[in-house]
């Protein structure tokens, strides 16, 4: 009985040594934070996106979901920082891609291509986010300087431009189209 429960815990020890953190889903000791790319496998890409664009939706869901009165605060610096993680792992694998962009690379470009479009779409018509910023750019844009006066009249306009102030049949053209775009795009490419 105990050489099978020796077996097993080292047969389990062996599985978790092989189970590695992601090495894009940590922050890197390298100088200027840059990649260490010598941790770094072809395989850890697409889950990077994966946790980081629903990292991203969290963190849209809890601005656009603040019970809250909206503010510059909590609403347009929370947005400024929100996808943090996903700007990480997007400069890190974009760049590579055009560096030296492998089948490998191209196939989970392809994977990815459609998961950042459906995000991008919806932050942009997220009604109760946009709500939110229409309701800080209303209220303070006035009263705002500076950098928080540009932060919040970019970010209104952003929105914006990409549909927000639309009627629904609009938006989900505006919708269609972008997905649209993004096969073109995809199909140009090969």
């Amino acid at each position: 009985m105990s050489i099978a429960i020796a077996a097993a815990t080292m047969s389990l020890g062996s599985c978790q040594e092989t189970q590695r953190e992601n090495p894009l889903l940590q922050e890197s000791d390298l100088p200027f934070g840059a990649p260490d790319f010598s941790k770094i496998d072809s395989t850890d890409y697409l889950p990077a996106f994966e946790v980081a664009i629903q990292q991203t939706r969290d963190e849209i869901q809890q601005i656009a979901g603040n019970p809250d009165s909206a503010t510059f605060e909590n609403t347009i610096l929370a947005y400024e920082e929100s996808g943090k993680l996903l700007d990480r792992v997007s400069r890190v694998f974009f760049a590579l891609v055009e560096a030296d962009k492998t089948p490998a690379l191209a196939d989970i470009e392809k994977k990815v291509q459609p998961m950042l479009t459906d995000l991008e779409n919806e932050i942009s018509f997220n009604k109760p986010l946009f709500e939110r910023i229409k309701k800080v750019y209303d209220a303070q844009y006035e009263s705002l300087q500076g950098e928080d006066k540009k932060l919040l009249e970019e970010t209104y306009k952003e929105f914006v431009r990409k549909g927000a102030l639309l009627p629904d049949d609009k938006m989900a053209r505006m919708k269609s189209r972008s997905r649209s775009e993004e096969r073109f795009s995809r199909n140009a490419e090969t």
